[in-house]
């Protein structure tokens, strides 16, 4: 459920990126980036003092989730960045 709501802001930002606004797209999907590791720096903090042993799990589990998640959207940005040639009139 927490990886889901901290990427889904980024999946949500990516359909409107495009050659015309890219620059647009990509500052909501950099806020977007650094409100879910915010978002999620506090989850990890909070979760550290509810239970410490679980931390152990809960923790590298967060953050390889966050960074494969943020791989496949690097990726389906690229692509989507260079498939589409929307700039013309």
């Amino acid at each position: 459920m927490l990886g889901v709501a901290l990427i889904a802001p980024l999946f949500w930002t990516i359909r409107m990126l495009n050659a015309r606004n890219a620059d647009v797209a990509l500052y909501a999907v950099m806020g977007s980036v650094f409100g879910g590791l915010l978002v999620g720096l506090a989850m990890m903090m909070g979760y550290w003092f509810i239970s410490r042993d679980g931390f152990m799990y809960f923790g590298p589990a967060t953050i390889v989730g966050f960074v494969i998640a943020l791989g496949v959207l690097a990726v389906r940005a690229g692509m989507k960045l260079m498939s589409n040639d929307d700039t013309k009139g």
